[in-house]
């Protein structure tokens, strides 16, 4: 799996098929960015940015 753009601290979390990459910093600055992997495309997809940039957080997912 290749990301969207190299990244470092982001957080992560899997449901089902996908795993979800969130945040972290490129090494110049915290990102907001929002990304998942379809592990059944061997895709990887950007989703809509956080409203906040993130660096070394954790993620959980939802029952939802």
């Amino acid at each position: 799996m290749r990301l969207i753009s190299p990244k470092s601290g982001f957080g992560y979390s899997s449901k089902g098929k996908y795993i979800y990459i969130i945040g972290g910093n490129d090494g110049l600055s915290i990102l907001n960015s929002c990304e998942f992997y379809d592990f059944s495309l061997k895709k990887v997809y950007q989703m809509k940015p956080m409203n906040d940039r993130r660096d070394e957080l954790a993620t959980v997912v939802g029952l939802d």
